[in-house]
Parts: structure tokens; sequence; C-alpha cells
């Protein structure tokens, strides 16, 4: 006796017109999430210094990533899947709105990783403790101070 083996079932027609749609989404998806990912890994840095002789004190301020952005990247995200769901007519259109909310989500973690970047760099920290005012780069990373 001898098995016979069906062939695999084509895929559905039904599906057929929304297939590029669901691959846009997922590709945007992934993409919108390589970005949370990429900003996870580059939005962190760290300072610090020592000063004084006999009672030296040490200061050291950290940055990472801030919650905020992925709730801005989540939101962008969601709005992107409604805006999508209610307004375009076609997949070209489709493609549109989902290709202009990618490229806001990148923008928004290039200036965010910039940001914190140069404010790494040009952190005041020698001289301490000085009058003044220390600006951490809200929204951008969650900077933390510590003196030792």
């Amino acid at each position: 006796m001898s098995e016979t083996r069906e062939a695999p079932a084509p895929h559905d027609a039904r599906l057929e017109p929304a297939r590029p749609v669901l691959l846009m989404f997922r590709s945007f998806l992934i993409r919108a999430l390589a970005a949370a990912v990429l900003y996870s890994f580059l939005a962190v840095g760290s300072k610090s210094q020592c000063f004084g002789e006999a009672d030296e004190t040490c200061i050291r301020v950290e940055i990472g990533p801030s919650p905020i952005l992925y709730l801005a990247i989540a939101f962008i995200a969601i709005g992107a899947f409604r805006a999508v769901d209610r307004r375009a007519v076609d997949a070209h259109d489709a493609a549109r709105m989902l290709t202009r909310r990618l490229r806001l989500i990148l923008a928004i973690v290039v200036v965010s990783i910039v940001a914190i970047g140069l404010w790494i760099a040009y952190c005041p920290i020698e001289g301490w403790p000085r009058p003044g005012t220390w600006f951490f780069p809200f929204p951008f990373g969650a900077a933390e101070l510590t003196h030792v």
C-alpha cells in the first residue's frame, strides 16, 4: 500500500489582494523594532571626574534610553496602523503612509542618539561644584547624576 501525499494548498485567493499590505505592515514593524533596539544600544554614555586631594569628591553622570521614547515609537506605530486602516485607499496609499511614519520614527531615534552623544560629550563636569543649572536631555534620554 502506498501513501499518497497531497500537494500543498495554494495561498487562499481571498487573501491575495491584502498580501502586499500585510508584507508592508510586517516590514514596518520589523524596522520600527530595529530602530528601538538601535536606540537601546547607542543611547548610552557616562562621564565622571574626581576633585580635590584630601577629601576627594567624585561626580558621575550616566545617561541611558528614555522610556518616553519607546512610548513615542509605539504610539507612532499604532497611529500608522490606524491611519492605514481608516484612510488608505489602496496598497500604494498604505505604503506611503507607513513610509512617512517610519521616517518619523527613524528621525526621532537619530535625533535622540545625536542629542545624547552631544550632551554627554559637552557635559560640564569640570569645576564642580559651581553655581548654575544643569540641563538634562529630557525626553531624549534618562540621565542620572551621582555625587560621591
